[in-house]
């Protein structure tokens, strides 16, 4: 099986901060999954599951390739937005996922993955010369 892998994501001169926000994401993503906690949103779902479906992963895969990829894009992405906006933009996106899975969607959602392709979104539009590595396996 051939599968590709984002490893770096390459920007022209040195990292700026650290990105705080984005661990602290990644932090309670973990501890979310550790605790067990399977928060899923759709029809007839409370509200609080509008917010907390984006920290709960169906499972242990699930979780590490949405936390790999947070890690490798979410990183450079705190570091050029600040802490503010990049918290903004994440919990903003879950949120306005949320909604539409409560009151479009017939099925559950659950997991982090939308909030981190418009990370993935958002660096391609800051860092458009950026270099993306990548590993094979």
């Amino acid at each position: 099986m051939f599968f590709i892998l984002p490893w770096e994501l390459r920007q022209t001169g040195p990292p700026k901060g650290v990105p705080v926000v984005n661990l602290a994401l990644i932090a309670l993503n973990m501890l979310f999954y550790l605790l067990g906690g399977s928060w899923v949103v759709g029809p007839d779902t409370s509200l609080l599951s509008i917010v907390l479906y984006a920290f709960c992963h169906t499972n242990v895969w699930h979780l590490l390739l949405n936390m790999w990829t947070l890690w490798v894009f979410g990183n450079p992405v705190n570091r050029r937005l600040g802490n503010g906006l990049y918290l903004l933009a994440y919990l903003g996106t879950a949120v306005v996922l949320g909604l539409f899975a409560r009151l479009v969607l017939p099925v559950g959602l659950a997991g982090s993955s939308g909030a981190i392709y418009a990370v993935i979104a958002i660096a391609l539009i800051l860092m458009p010369t950026a270099v993306l590595r990548i590993a094979c396996l």
